[in-house]
């Protein structure tokens, strides 16, 4: 047996359509019947549920002293700086 989820997170999982998939599932009479039932359960989920990375790509990110932005990067996910008008390369 399928475990039910509670997708939109108030607590209730009658109002989930997941509910009627994993019931629909568990009657399922062929194997390709269960499996198209159960992509329709993931692609649910999927919509419905957080996105939460598993892992962070880690690259040094380097650049010369001379090179002024013109912006402090605020992320942890920088995979290369953004060149703006504001960004200037100072005499060296």
């Amino acid at each position: 047996m399928l475990k039910k989820y509670d997708a939109d997170g108030d607590g209730d999982i009658k109002d989930n359509n997941v509910d009627a998939l994993i019931e629909a599932a568990e009657r399922a009479t062929t194997p390709e019947e269960y499996s198209g039932i159960i992509k329709q359960i993931q692609m649910q989920l999927f919509e419905d549920l957080p996105c939460i990375p598993m892992g962070r790509d880690r690259q040094p990110l380097a650049r010369q002293k001379w090179t002024r932005l013109g912006y402090e990067p605020k992320s942890t996910m920088v995979y290369g700086y953004a060149m703006t008008e504001k960004t200037a390369i100072l005499k060296h």
